[in-house]
């Protein structure tokens, strides 16, 4: 993302620190924080005579980075934000940024984090109801299709459910068909 210049939010585990950045133990707070990551340890870059930065992270061999191969005594520099905002219901949650803080205050992510919900729920559908949990190929080719025909049952199941109309019964909510069941109704 870093590298393609992309911008991201990403919800992290509550933890003491993130990549040895020691958080605050308030309820919020926004701070920069930046990462210099490697792959050799700082003993071996002291033998070389390289100076390690303060904010050094040790890639481990088995994390796949492809800008920092095996055993290269390059960096690679991330700059970001870590911010912890508080939710009305007590709830906390601690969010990496590379997105900036005059436009995107913490108010403005929490916001951001609120609407997430139904694109987990459309992934969730995508995965599970519409089985696209495994792939099954491994040519690039053929599974854009098997993703673009995932996506066309998708969205012919998620029509077809919006458009059954259920018995009417005297119940407080709303009924609504089961999407799994649409979409095995829809296949068959």
């Amino acid at each position: 993302l870093e590298n393609r210049g992309w911008k991201y939010v990403l919800r992290l585990k509550e933890r003491d620190s993130v990549f040895g950045v020691k958080l605050p133990c308030f309820p919020e707070f926004d701070i920069p924080a930046s990462l210099t990551l490697g792959r050799l340890t700082k003993r071996k870059l002291e033998t070389r005579n390289i100076p390690v930065p303060a904010d050094f992270y040790k890639l481990t061999s088995q994390r796949v980075f492809d800008f920092l191969p095996a055993e290269s005594v390059g960096f690679y520099r991330l700059s970001f934000r870590i911010v912890r905002v508080n939710f009305c219901n007590g709830k906390t949650e601690t969010f990496l940024t590379n997105l900036n803080k005059n436009q995107f205050p913490p108010e403005t992510l929490k916001a951001l984090y609120a609407k997430r919900w139904g694109i987990e729920t459309s992934f969730r559908s995508l995965k599970y109801s519409v089985a696209l949990i495994h792939l099954h190929s491994k040519i690039p080719e053929l599974i854009l299709q098997e993703v673009f025909a995932a996506f066309l049952i998708f969205n012919f199941a998620q029509a077809a459910a919006w458009n059954v109309k259920l018995s009417c019964h005297k119940t407080k909510q709303k009924q609504r068909l089961n999407f799994s069941d649409a979409v095995f109704a829809c296949c068959a």
